[in-house]
């Protein structure tokens, strides 16, 4: 099998595979249509196999195709980040940042702390991407993202992390229940009570678990929902109460209550990835995010001027 291709060839072959259109991936490269199938022919050709199942307006890439793809779009993103290293050398502060976050922490803490950063690096340029702790992880370890917030961290070895704070969780309860008046409760009165909460596998499944473990009772749970933006809906509907961060429980018809016995907190986490490199500016963040979060995910008064 050949395998001394071109990487013209091969940037090429990616931007078909990721089109699955020739005429397309031709536009997008900015070359002929016939230019690019002849490409990719001599591909096919130099090492011996089929990568595409050639249709009538498009193309499908074959198994073999898929494998190779997905090696193709790997060694392009090494490509990328030594681009994006020679960048930093010359544009410090510059860079982009692709950050993801658990989405509970969408409503208050990941805009303010952005906020500060950006008072101190307005150049940076950053993606941001909400998604639930397992899928933030993966993407990190994929490549797709620089540095992710979140609750737990399950490869240890693929990430570095550190913990920043912790997070208070309270009870929801809709505005008209018994408890909505009360300043506090404690678990063991909710024993009789129906509760909503995440799907297993969600992070903050896996605290209310935890929370109702050291309670020391199974809760009756009603529903089980996969995101947080419809679950307090629930909760103001009467179909249940719910435990979420107290921002969570901000809105018309709910009541967010203080849970003084057990401990009802979980951690939240800044992660990056063990073995790829990361900018200079996802580090400054990386610190930035270190110096300016107090535990209690408060901002320390002198955020916006952290030391260097």
């Amino acid at each position: 099998m050949a395998r001394r291709v071109k990487l013209s060839q091969l940037d090429y072959f990616r931007a078909v595979g990721q089109f699955q259109h020739v005429t397309k991936a031709a536009q997008h490269l900015g070359i002929s249509q016939p230019a690019l199938s002849r490409a990719i022919a001599a591909l096919e050709a130099d090492i011996g196999i089929p990568l595409f199942e050639h249709r009538r307006r498009s193309v499908r890439l074959t198994e073999n195709g898929e494998v190779f793809l997905s090696y193709i779009e790997r060694a392009f993103a090494v490509v990328e980040d030594g681009f994006e290293a020679l960048r930093d050398l010359n544009e410090p502060g510059r860079g982009k940042i692709k950050i993801g976050f658990v989405r509970t922490l969408g409503l208050g803490f990941i805009p303010q702390l952005i906020r500060l950063f950006r008072e101190k690096y307005p150049n940076v340029q950053m993606a941001l991407i909400q998604n639930n702790s397992v899928g933030l992880e993966t993407s990190l370890k994929n490549g797709e993202l620089d540095l992710i917030f979140v609750t737990q961290i399950a490869d240890t070895k693929a990430c570095l992390f550190e913990k920043l704070a912790s997070q208070e969780i309270r009870l929801v309860v809709p505005a008209n229940h018994k408890y909505a008046n009360r300043e506090s409760v404690t678990l063991d009165e909710l024993k009789d009570e129906s509760f909503i909460c995440f799907q297993e596998g969600h992070a903050l499944r896996d605290t209310f678990n935890r929370i109702f473990q050291s309670a020391g009772f199974k809760p009756n749970i009603s529903f089980e929902c996969d995101d947080g933006s419809y679950l307090v809906g629930f909760v103001t509907a009467g179909l249940g109460l719910a435990l979420m961060p107290p921002n969570s429980g901000d809105v018309v018809g709910a009541k967010a209550v203080k849970i003084t016995s057990p401990d009802a907190r979980r951690d939240i986490i800044i992660a990056w990835p063990t073995h790829r490199y990361i900018n200079q500016s996802t580090v400054a963040f990386i610190e930035f995010s270190k110096f300016a979060v107090a535990p209690d995910m408060s901002f320390t008064v002198a955020a916006s001027d952290p030391p260097a």
